[in-house]
């Protein structure tokens, strides 16, 4: 699985601690959803570690075919939920604009961020880095293919890596006016995708 162990931990704990956390045995696999992002993985192919940290922290899965809202001091409700919301793989086959990962990351008083740039128009978008964290190749299984991304859908707003097993789902971010917009506006003068 392409996904930091250290950093999917903290952040699905994060999300637990703010209430914003979904989690659902649907579409064949354990679907999560937490405020900014998403991760779908198909059942049989999730590594003891991730089994293990979203048990420990919910106590077990939710039944098939339903989606359960989890918190901090809450009592776990299952949701009626948008199906698409959680066909994380249907939704990354209708994101068909491709972006490069550029190496270039901003610190901001509060946060850091990963800009990313469209292939096609060069255009830079942002994602925070604390997200970005979250993938690590260097994790995977010794047969899993490297995901496939990051593309988007045609609104440009959520970013998606994919491989055979598993599909992440992270929402850009808003960067305003301000230094980093100027960074931004800077790096569409560079070609990331010829610099690869």
């Amino acid at each position: 699985m392409f996904v930091n162990k250290t950093v999917f931990k903290r952040l699905l704990k994060d999300a637990y601690n703010n209430k914003r956390l979904r989690i659902g045995d649907v579409y064949g696999g354990i679907a999560i959803s937490a405020g900014y992002w998403k991760l779908w993985c198909r059942e049989g192919y999730m590594p003891n570690w991730f089994k293990a940290s979203v048990i420990e922290l919910i106590g077990e899965f939710p039944d098939v075919g339903t989606v359960v809202e989890y918190g901090k001091e809450k009592v776990p409700q299952q949701v009626i939920a948008d199906n698409e919301e959680y066909d994380l793989h249907s939704r990354y086959l209708k994101a068909k604009e491709p972006y490069t990962v550029t190496p270039v990351v901003f610190d901001t008083k509060y946060s850091s961020i990963r800009f990313l740039q469209k292939n096609e128009t060069k255009e830079i978008i942002a994602l925070s880095e604390t997200l970005y964290q979250m993938i690590d190749f260097s994790n995977m299984e010794k047969d899993e293919m490297r995901p496939a991304g990051p593309s988007a859908d045609k609104y440009g707003y959520q970013y998606y890596w994919a491989n055979e097993h598993c599909v992440l789902e992270l929402f850009g971010i808003d960067i305003g006016e301000g230094k980093a917009c100027e960074v931004a506006a800077q790096l569409e003068g560079i070609d990331f995708e010829e610099a690869k």
